[in-house]
């Protein structure tokens, strides 16, 4: 298993589904320094039919997040948070 399926991957999965913005910087200070690779999540997470959505925070730094329809579907679809 590596670092991204045990700290980042199901944290990330989390607070997007319960409609939360995530920045790399938020990851860092949830998982103590664990969880260098957001993009590499989001990623994985788009490849497997997530929409999610990116904007850029005032400092430029990716802001990623779910459209409310988006974890509608997620959920029916039985994901969990």
């Amino acid at each position: 298993m590596t670092p991204m399926d045990t700290w980042c991957l199901p944290e990330v999965k989390r607070r997007l589904l319960v409609g939360e913005r995530v920045t790399q910087a938020d990851m860092l200070a949830i998982t103590g320094g664990r969880a260098w690779r957001l993009a590499a999540a989001v990623y994985y997470l788009r490849k497997r039919g997530w929409d999610i959505r990116t904007t850029e925070n005032a400092s430029g730094c990716a802001v990623y997040h779910l459209p409310p329809n988006e974890i509608a579907r997620l959920r029916s679809e039985g994901v969990a948070a």
